[in-house]
């Protein structure tokens, strides 16, 4: 069985800038470290140097344009867009100035990797046994399976199964029981330590959030590092 869980902040928080000033021209990954990325897609900035107009910078992924995915992004010089099509293998995202001169372009190279992986590790031993939405028992030819938790199966060898995302809201209710919200408890809460047992607590911090309705009385707020107060909600991704 394969379970991957990623879980993340949604308080429309700024991502964090790169680490250089934009006084160069210069290109970084945002989503992971530019070798670590999976999935074909990451989040890629473009600082530009003060003296050179926004309009004025192309951006290429591997030759082909792709300047129409990226937008300016407040309060800084630079430009911020999500990268789709990486091939699996190396990839070429180049951003240009058009003006003459230094900094006329910078390259960065991404690396993206299989979304089922490996990233870090070697090959992967095989064969998986890919969990089901439902639990199923085995068979003369098929051995008993786990629940995913998920609404389909997986769709190839590598247990691969479509993206699902749930959104949760934390409580402002005191004495509530901290926990990842989870739609298959029994890994989730199993794997926590000490174990929680096989199904959430009672009173859990995280409750489940819907967009479309009123928001709950017991929502409780955060502060961004921008010094925003926004909703506290998180978006769980499985896959």
């Amino acid at each position: 069985m394969r379970n991957n869980l990623a879980v993340s902040l949604c308080l429309l928080l700024a991502v964090a800038g790169p680490a250089f000033a934009n006084d160069h021209l210069g290109i970084v990954t945002l989503s992971n470290r530019a070798d670590l990325v999976s999935g074909g897609e990451a989040l890629v900035e473009v600082a530009v140097p003060r003296d050179v107009a926004l309009l004025a910078v192309t951006v290429s992924l591997n030759g082909n344009p792709i300047t129409g995915a990226f937008q300016p992004v407040a309060g800084r010089h630079a430009l911020r867009g999500l990268v789709t099509g990486l091939v699996e293998g190396r990839n070429d995202v180049v951003a240009t100035t058009g003006v003459r001169g230094r900094d006329s372009s910078a390259r960065l190279e991404i690396t993206n990797h299989p979304i089922g992986g490996p990233v870090l590790s070697g090959p992967q031993v095989v064969p998986f046994f890919c969990a089901t939405p439902v639990p199923q028992p085995a068979t003369e030819i098929s051995p008993a399976t786990n629940a995913s938790g998920l609404s389909t199966p997986a769709f190839d060898a590598q247990c691969n199964v479509a993206t699902e995302y749930k959104l949760y809201y934390r409580t402002t209710n005191a004495g509530c029981s901290f926990a990842i919200p989870d739609p298959s408890p029994s890994v989730n809460f199993l794997n926590t330590n000490p174990p929680m047992g096989a199904t959430p607590p009672a009173n859990a911090c995280f409750r489940p959030y819907d967009p479309g309705a009123p928001a709950p009385a017991d929502l409780a707020t955060t502060t961004t590092d921008h010094g925003a107060t926004v909703p506290y909600i998180v978006r769980v991704e499985r896959g």
